[in-house]
């Protein structure tokens, strides 16, 4: 009897980890994913945002190609040339006064990096977060508390 990878992944990841159809993609190009049968899905979802340019625009693999060849990850460990470009790119375009960047992973960090500078800029600690809403797979924004350290 053949073992469906759906429901074997669904039994060995986390329930913390939310997959919202029973597709496995085995591909994908422009708007479309497909299966390893073939079937072709629209995908409205971008990739939940990462991918809003598509999957595999040819321009983006280059640029991918390109980076990796040279440097691929430096995390907060080591200054890098786009890191460095890049404020100076985006200070040419952004209104004035607002001329300090955070550069994040995921929107979780997105998330969790403007509470910290909302907090900052405020001096208060209390966050309202809406129920029902998606604020990233971190904890802080989703919690339902009145705990000032949250």
């Amino acid at each position: 009897m053949k073992i469906d990878p759906c429901e074997k992944a669904s039994a060995e990841l986390t329930s913390a980890l939310v997959i919202h159809t029973g597709i496995t993609a085995a591909k994908a190009r422009g708007m479309y994913v497909s299966d390893a049968g073939g079937r072709r899905y629209m995908d409205f979802t971008a990739g939940l945002a990462t991918v809003n340019t598509g999957h595999n625009h040819p321009r983006i693999i280059k640029a991918i190609m390109d980076q990796s060849r040279d440097l691929i990850h430096a995390g907060g460990i080591f200054y890098h040339e786009p890191l460095v470009n890049l404020p100076q790119r985006l200070n040419k375009i952004t209104p004035l006064g607002l001329d300090t960047f955070f550069f994040s992973n995921s929107g979780s960090e997105a998330v969790e990096g403007a509470l910290k500078l909302i907090r900052s800029y405020t001096k208060r600690q209390g966050i309202i977060a809406f129920t029902g809403a998606f604020h990233g797979r971190v904890l802080s924004p989703n919690m339902r508390t009145r705990n000032p350290l949250l």
